[in-house]
């Protein structure tokens, strides 16, 4: 179809009106002056026209030309002579339907630009050019030629890979995040014979931590202590603390990392640091670790320097007490749906153990079977380099109401995990069983232990048998008053090299408890008797009463107890009175318990017995605590194991703290789809002018337009058509389209599924057409 002369100077017109409105609103838009606002633009600003829309891409060049050369208007009617230069250009088929469409301002500026008409006859074998955009008096003017530069795209992305969308409001929002900074001070007083003993330590510990969106969440703590000293106790003198920990980093959709540096704990699979009767401590290290896992599987290394905590304001690490370097892997794995395992390895250079210095390596492995909550069984194993091993089987099975458990244990007598810090029980074998019930009003339980020492029956070692059986019972007579008695019957054996005893331990304790209007009163009286080589009989007595707040005071405690030992080297007698509240009122709280007490002892004589606790607390401010602790002790009785020793001493502790917190959590936008992660999706929909699916850069955007992801996160496009959703779970999540708020004569294809696949850190980018209904 071919136009005549007038009617191509009227759309002319009407595309230079359409021009010059879209060129000043733009330049209002992106903050640059207009036509009307400054007679040129700086040098450095965009001088951009729309591209005309068209079926095929049109292969051009820029060719600059003298402005003698270059006219402000070409006339749309003049002849071949008076035009532009022809360009080589091939014959381009162009849907009359097809309309121009305006261009969005770049970031990156472009000075030349080639303006083609949408409708030129297609047997003209070139496309008529238009109205130039204004000329900066600093450059010279260009023509189009032979290259074809898109406006509708970014230059540096010329087939849509990623849709450029502005920031969001939702990426400048702060997460969650936490700092303390606490300085203490620790000073002890003790009183000895002949003279005092002065223990006085200070240290200030900074800690923070920060949820990322890419990395996981952030913590640092860390810690400087110094001390003064001149208890004779020890050689500590102060040390520091650091560590930094990266949790939850996700790696992908399946994949979780933790890592960790400075000064840790090397952590040691669940099924072997956690068994009933035998377990594997987890060593303290200077080094590093670092650890992976899914939903069946974790795996961990670790490595560094041994060592101890040691402080009493913060503990920090230290190295008096251990030595030596370690590093080792483990992990963990469900291979089943009832069965799992994990395995430990480490080598240990240099440690101090029970048996010395050493340098061995150990390895540890567990297997376990779990069928619903009624049967389980598990199989371990521990072996070191040198042929010493160690196994152990545990079990619970339920026999009707009652769950019985039950395990086996044997440990070579050089069996060795770690170091003396964090030692396994060794030269031992055993066996141990338990019961337990419960019904509405009642719990019963019921076990049994037996262990000797000296598994090889080495003669010139001693050995120690222990036979140990308890029952416990609990009734609720009504819901005010509760019942509760406990038996427990021992033997303990030794026989070896100058040794020879045996000793029968039999404990009955008694307790109740009971509501009245004004609190609650509990009740408790226990007879421990033991006879044979070694033999003592204790009886401990107490009455408490909880009462209810009176005023501010609360809670509010009174007591009286009564303890005394006979038929030992070391009888005592001691009856106690005690009590304690706690008081708050707005930013100030205080607590204080205490105990007055007379004794008389074969160790130390007769006397008065005193220990009082106090400690007050003052928030000054939202982000500050200030907190003090007194605590002094008169002949205090410590009794262990029927062995009775008086503590005199005075203890004062202070702390200043300071905390900030800011941000807030970032809500997911959609379902949760169960793998980890979050990432981000981006779209845009768009008139598909030419139906094949694809966006062209000549496509503009549909705005306005509601599109939902998963039936219930809704957004609007912008005036470019594009959407965005942040942050996303990851896997895979649906899109719907709004069909109702796009224009007609456009539609959407309603049975086509919209998916997009997001994975962890990215961003899912879907692109989605509309299609002209009705004769083009």
């Amino acid at each position: 179809m071919r136009f005549d002369n007038r009617t191509k100077k009227t759309a002319l017109t009407v595309a230079l009106l359409t021009l010059f409105v879209t060129a000043a609103f733009m330049g209002r838009r992106s903050g640059l002056p207009t036509p009307s606002e400054s007679e040129a633009p700086p040098s450095d600003a965009a001088e951009t026209l729309p591209a005309a829309s068209f079926s095929e891409k049109v292969s051009t060049e820029l060719i600059e030309l003298p402005a003698a050369d270059t006219p402000d208007v070409i006339p749309t009617d003049a002849s071949p002579a008076t035009t532009a230069p022809k360009s080589p250009l091939p014959k381009s088929t162009v849907n009359e339907s097809t309309k121009m469409v305006a261009a969005r301002p770049k970031s990156t500026p472009t000075r030349a630009i080639v303006v083609a008409r949408a409708d030129a006859p297609a047997s003209d074998g070139q496309l008529e050019a238009q109205l130039l955009p204004p000329l900066n008096p600093r450059n010279r003017p260009t023509v189009a030629v032979s290259h074809y530069e898109d406006q509708l795209i970014d230059p540096l992305h010329p087939f849509d890979a990623a849709i450029p969308i502005g920031p969001e409001a939702a990426a400048h929002k702060s997460l969650p995040g936490s700092a303390s900074v606490e300085y203490r001070l620790f000073d002890e007083t003790i009183a000895t014979d002949p003279a005092q003993r002065r223990y006085t330590e200070q240290g200030v510990a900074v800690t923070a931590q920060q949820e990322t969106r890419a990395f996981g969440r952030l913590e640092l703590r860390s810690a400087k202590t110094d001390v003064t000293r001149s208890d004779g106790f020890g050689s500590f003198q102060g040390d520091g603390y650091f560590n930094l920990t990266q949790r939850d980093f996700v790696l992908n959709d399946r994949w979780i990392m933790d890592n960790e540096i400075g000064h840790l704990r090397a952590r040691v699979p669940e099924l072997l640091s956690q068994g009933y009767r035998i377990r594997l401590p987890e060593p303290l290290v200077e080094g590093l670790s670092s650890e992976v896992r899914d939903a069946q599987t974790t795996l961990r290394v670790a490595g560094g320097t041994l060592g101890t905590y040691e402080g009493r304001t913060f503990p920090v690490f230290s190295t008096a007490f251990s030595s030596g370097n370690i590093a080792g892997v483990g992990g963990s794995t469900r291979f089943g749906s009832n069965w799992d395992g994990s395995a430990q390895y480490w080598q240990v250079n240099d440690a101090q153990t029970s048996l010395g210095t050493r340098s061995f390596s150990s390895a540890a492995g567990s297997v376990r079977y779990v069928a619903g909550e009624n049967t389980s069984a598990q199989a371990s194993l521990l072996r070191n380099d040198g042929g010493a091993l160690g196994l152990w089987f545990d079990g619970a099975r339920r026999f009707g109401a009652w769950l019985n458990s039950a395990g086996v244990y044997r440990m070579d007598r050089e069996l060795t995990w770690i170091d003396r810090n964090s030692p396994v029980q060794n030269d031992i074998e055993g066996a141990y069983w338990r019961a337990y019930t419960r019904s509405f009003r009642s719990s019963y339980s019921v076990g049994g232990d037996w262990y000797r020492t000296n598994v090889d029956n080495d003669p010139a070692l001693s050995t120690r048998q222990t036979n140990y059986g308890f029952g416990n019972v609990g009734y609720n007579i009504d819901p005010t008053l509760s019942l509760g008695g406990f038996l427990s019957l021992g033997q303990d054996t030794v026989n070896g090299p100058g040794v020879d005893t045996s000793d029968t331990t039999v404990t009955v304790r008694g307790s109740g408890s009971k509501r009245f209007t004004a609190g609650v009163s509990s009740a408790t009286l226990g007879v421990t008797d033991r006879s044979g080589d070694n033999p003592y009989t204790r009886v401990d007595a107490n009455l408490d009463h909880q009462w209810n707040p009176i005023g501010r005071l609360s809670p509010v405690h009174t007591g009286i107890g009564y303890v005394a030992q006979s038929n030992s080297p070391a009888d005592f007698t001691e009856v106690q009175l005690r009590g304690g509240f706690g008081w708050t009122r707005n930013r100030l709280s205080a607590r204080v318990n205490a105990y007055l007490g007379n004794q008389s002892s074969d160790v130390n004589g007769s006397g008065r017995t005193m220990s009082l606790t106090a400690g007050v607390g003052w928030n000054p401010a939202d982000a500050w605590h200030v907190g003090a602790d007194f605590t002094y002790n008169h002949n205090a009785l410590q009794v262990t194991n029927g062995v009775e020793t008086r503590v005199t001493d005075k203890q004062v502790f202070i702390s200043v703290r300071y905390d900030a917190a800011w941000g807030r959590p970032e809500s997911a936008v959609g379902l949760t789809t169960g793998e980890l992660g979050r990432g981000a999706v981006r779209g845009i929909l768009f008139y598909d002018k030419n139906g094949n699916g694809l966006r062209e850069p000549d496509e503009q955007g549909v705005p306005n337009v509601t599109v939902y992801l998963d039936r219930g996160f809704s957004v609007q496009t912008n005036a470019d058509g594009e959407f965005s959703f942040k942050p996303v779970p990851s896997g895979q999540h649906e899109i719907r389209v709004n069909v109702a708020n796009i224009p007609l004569p456009w539609a959407l294809d309603e049975k086509r599924r919209i998916w997009a696949d997001v994975h962890p850190r990215s961003t899912a980018v879907i692109e989605i057409p509309v299609t002209r209904i009705g004769p083009n």
